[in-house]
């Protein structure tokens, strides 16, 4: 696996630990987790529609920006996973799947 490769997955890696930093993905979790907790109690109807709508909008967006971290980190494990596979039994194939996970 050439350097420029290695150096692209570890790259990678970085600036996505960077972002889950910035996006406080902890306290996101936490924060998604009260919302959903709050739009399914019983008395979630009664409060005033504009709020509901807050509080929905707030936890799709959320929902969104979270999943989309999880995909980007499930990708960048899996890149890496390809990249000692690769190391292992250099086949070409993987190696042309990582190139192109990585444009």
């Amino acid at each position: 696996l050439s350097e420029e490769i290695s150096g692209r997955i570890v790259g990678l890696s970085e600036r996505l630990g960077k972002l889950e930093g910035i996006f406080e993905v902890p306290a996101k979790t936490e924060h998604l987790k009260e919302l959903e907790g709050r739009s399914s109690r019983g008395d979630f109807w009664e409060l005033p529609a504009e709020e509901r709508t807050t509080l929905l909008k707030e936890a799709a967006q959320l929902g969104d920006l979270l999943e989309n971290l999880n995909k980007m980190r499930q990708l960048q494990d899996e890149l890496e996973t390809a990249a000692e596979l690769y190391r292992e039994e250099e086949d070409i194939d993987l190696l042309q799947e990582i190139q192109t996970n990585l444009t």
